[in-house]
């Protein structure tokens, strides 16, 4: 799926493994990979970029909590899995902002960012902390 400026995102991430985080506090950007297991047991991954964040302090938390686990369980692929996500665009928005994403990763705080675009591209396992 390709940007949801025009569509909204209606792919369901419920139950999608968390591969990794990245928040680029000098960009606003957060790039989330994540991968679920699919007919024959293959691997369908996905790359959800959230750019042009307006209130990085919730992001910022999250980022921080995702480097402890990783830290304390010595590995580089997160293993949690996303409970709820979407996206949605505001009609109006007090900051120019054009979306809403609500994100709710397993063992973490609920993440809210208002933020000018969203997009969700199915990728290759070749962006996966975790290889199979």
């Amino acid at each position: 799926m390709g940007d949801s400026e025009a569509l909204g995102i209606c792919i369901s991430l419920h139950d999608a493994v968390v591969d990794s985080f990245k928040f680029d506090p000098a960009r606003a950007r957060l790039e989330i990979v994540t991968w679920r297991k699919i007919e024959n047991d293959s691997l369908r991954c996905y790359q959800l970029i959230i750019s042009g964040i307006r209130d990085v302090k919730g992001v910022e938390k999250a980022q921080a909590a995702i480097d402890r686990v990783l830290v304390k369980a010595k590995r580089s692929s997160l293993g949690f899995r996303i409970d709820e996500f979407n996206c949605k665009k505001q009609p109006t928005s007090q900051h120019g902002k054009a979306f809403v994403v609500n994100l709710t990763i397993d063992h973490l705080a609920p993440i809210v960012v208002e933020c000018a675009k969203c997009t969700l591209q199915n990728v290759g396992s070749e962006l996966l902390a975790f290889q199979p």
